[in-house]
């Protein structure tokens, strides 16, 4: 078992990445998800999850957001509020990849179809803390 110096060194570290996220998502909403989004660089992994999540958003956005949720990047963040930060920014990032950022109205992430489609999946994915760390964040936007 690590030291509680070690211990203490990875909770700060990750309440650390978890601010930064939460910063990056926070201007995402402010800016209608068009401004900060275009500063993040599209990665040949990022592109290969857009395509997954585009002919999954074929058969509907339950679908797509499954997708999202059990990407190996999404799953391997450390906690729940990690994870929906960082689909918030791939939503964003897969919007304007998607060519529809100009479709998206602000707060559209908080929209309670949208909720209702990211609860369904959740469950489908067997995600469901991801709804809770989903509803926590929108409360603090």
């Amino acid at each position: 078992m690590a030291s509680s110096q070690k211990q203490a060194k990875r909770a700060q570290r990750a309440k650390e990445k978890a601010k930064k996220a939460r910063v990056v998502r926070n201007n995402i909403s402010r800016y209608e998800d068009s401004q900060t989004v275009e500063t993040i660089e599209t990665t040949e992994a990022s592109v290969a999850l857009f395509k997954k999540m585009k002919a999954a958003q074929e058969k509907s956005r339950v679908d797509m957001l499954v997708t999202l949720m059990q990407d190996e990047f999404v799953s391997s963040a450390e906690t729940a509020l990690d994870a929906t930060d960082i689909q918030r920014i791939l939503l964003a990032m897969y919007h304007r990849w998607n060519n529809s950022a100009d479709q998206m109205v602000p707060g559209w992430l908080d929209d309670p179809e949208f909720k209702e489609d990211y609860a369904q999946a959740a469950k489908i994915a067997d995600k469901e803390e991801y709804v809770t760390a989903w509803d926590e964040e929108s409360a603090e936007s």
